[in-house]
């Protein structure tokens, strides 16, 4: 005979069980998992569904990299970005396309002619491929430096001139730290107003 805490212990037990096991189902029922795969005869590489084994984007490129839930393209020469469905949000017209691990948001790091910018997970240029340091912060600012100068970018804003040594850190609720001279920090806010 079990104890009662054994017997919550197993009822608690099998609903978890339960809970994982349906969830298992539904995401293999609605959700398209791609996988990367090898065309032999046309020599190209495409995207196929697992659950179907068709071809969701043709075998057309050199090579396709995973980049997270995303994919890119690589044509031999340029790279494109590829969304978790199989959709071309890219066509392959950069150098190099690498996630932004600093953002909450996805956002793309691309280089084109050893410029760095920045685009969305829609493919929107967010940042045009200007400059040579990026960053990106959770409430979607960007800070980016240019021929040595920082600057401040918001979606939809001016970009503003701070005067930092290096690219300022952001500290939250739309405050950033700077370098102002040696040894010497100042905060500001997102307008770029000192604090």
């Amino acid at each position: 005979m079990r104890s009662a805490s054994s017997r919550a212990f197993l009822k608690t037990t099998g609903r978890v069980f339960l809970s994982l096991l349906l969830l298992c189902a539904a995401q293999k029922s609605f959700a398209q998992h791609l996988y990367i795969a090898h065309d032999f005869e046309n020599c190209g590489v495409g995207l196929k569904d697992s659950t179907t084994g068709q071809w969701v984007v043709q075998p057309t490129y050199v090579n396709i990299y995973p980049l997270g839930k995303f994919f890119k393209s690589f044509d031999g020469n340029k790279v494109g970005l590829i969304s978790p469905s199989g959709k071309q949000i890219v066509i392959p017209k950069y150098d190099n396309i690498f996630p932004k691990r600093d953002s909450a948001t996805p956002y793309f790091t691309f280089y084109d002619h050893r410029r760095e910018g920045l685009i969305d997970d829609s493919g929107r240029v967010v940042l045009p491929a200007r400059y040579s340091i990026t960053v990106t912060y959770r409430d979607s600012a960007f800070a980016f430096r240019r021929h040595g100068r920082t600057r401040l970018y918001m979606p939809g804003k001016t970009p503003i001139k701070i005067h930092s040594h290096g690219v300022p850190e952001y500290i939250g609720n739309g405050l950033f730290i700077v370098n102002k001279s040696y040894r010497k920090y100042g905060l500001i806010d997102s307008t770029g107003k000192t604090i």
